[in-house]
């Protein structure tokens, strides 16, 4: 019987610590880059389709964490972001870029790293705004931007829980 209580209170301690690990893993994926360089276009995946945007923008407690974007080519349905996981941003609202057709490299866990699309008339936009406009952002520009947005002050106080928890948990 005592075996099957610590068992549970193990479980108990891991869910809690994944529970925290979720809003810490931005503040762990930049960490992780500063041991690591930014990843070179030969480390992405290629995919080459149309984009489809789901989703609106869910804001709460004064942020706002983008729709889904996804790339659909022959081989099936790839979901692409911009950002670290858990902190990801809107590169291009949802009505200039649905139904847009391109090439986007992405890497896990740095997202998009490069894109060249163009933009196509959709149900959102303007014909005359968009229809037919080429976008290209290189690697360079993803990088800079990648240094830009990331606001350490912010994530680290969201991450403090976790690396108490993992104080607790590691103490004996």
């Amino acid at each position: 019987m005592k075996t099957v209580k610590n068992v549970f209170i193990l479980i108990v301690w891991l869910l809690l610590g994944f529970k925290l690990f979720i809003p810490a893993q931005p503040f762990l994926c930049k960490v992780y880059s500063h041991f690591v360089n930014f990843p070179t276009l030969k480390d992405a995946t290629v995919y080459e389709g149309t984009v489809s945007v789901e989703g609106e923008e869910k804001c709460r407690r004064s942020s706002c964490s983008p729709p889904t974007y996804y790339v659909i080519d022959s081989s099936g349905k790839h979901e692409i972001y911009w950002g670290l996981p858990g902190d990801r941003y809107t590169r291009f609202p949802k009505n200039a870029i649905q139904g847009a057709t391109g090439k986007f490299w992405f890497h896990p866990i740095f997202g998009t790293l490069q894109e060249q699309f163009i933009t196509h008339k959709n149900e959102f936009n303007n014909p005359d705004t968009w229809e037919g406009q080429s976008f290209f952002h290189g690697i360079e520009e993803s990088k800079s931007l990648f240094e830009e947005h990331f606001k350490y002050r912010e994530h680290i106080l969201i991450a403090t829980p976790f690396f108490i928890f993992l104080i607790f948990f590691i103490e004996p």
